[in-house]
């Protein structure tokens, strides 16, 4: 169907996309430098490990032809940030054009809520420097995602911290 360039694809988020990709029968290709991600996270397609700084290399990767790129960041469960961009891709492919989505459940979590359900969950503690927020940080910061709810018909299908916290802490311990 499509070649998709996943940066990236070696980490958490991007190994669940590259996935997807590929049970969607999509050709995939990886590149990652591996300074947080695991090779034997990527499940199929190619695999190109580099620094991200060699122009060399990155100029001959992107030299092939790629339908799309993705790169991530978002702390929503993986699932649904992966069905957000297949969504995504599915619509560029179709001919939509480009459109930027934010991606959120609806519910913002503050640092200490995430900090306290990570603790609640790996059963680990978390070493934690309290200080006060940052000029400019907002009081509260919620994604709306009204636009690919509506554009693209994207439900997220879980809300729940404990449940998005589980399931990254499950795939981690089995990568090391």
């Amino acid at each position: 169907m499509s070649n998709v360039l996943v940066v990236g694809g070696a980490g958490y988020i991007g190994s669940h996309m590259v996935k997807m990709l590929g049970r969607q029968g999509c050709s995939v290709t990886t590149l990652d430098d591996l300074s947080f991600g695991h090779r034997d996270a990527v499940l199929c397609g190619d695999f190109v490990q580099c620094d991200m700084g060699d122009r060399a290399v990155l100029d001959a990767v992107l030299s092939g032809g790629f339908d799309a790129m993705m790169h991530f960041a978002s702390f929503i469960h993986i699932e649904d940030l992966c069905s957000a961009h297949w969504l995504a891709l599915q619509s560029l492919m179709g001919g939509a054009g480009s459109q930027a989505y934010n991606l959120g459940n609806g519910q913002g979590f503050s640092v200490q809520e995430v900090i306290d359900t990570a603790q609640q969950v790996t059963g680990r503690s978390i070493a934690v420097v309290n200080s006060p927020r940052r000029a400019g940080d907002p009081a509260r910061l919620v994604a709306d995602s009204s636009l690919i709810r509506e554009k693209l018909g994207w439900q997220p299908r879980y809300a729940d911290l404990a449940t998005i916290v589980a399931h990254a802490w499950a795939w981690e311990t089995r990568q090391t």
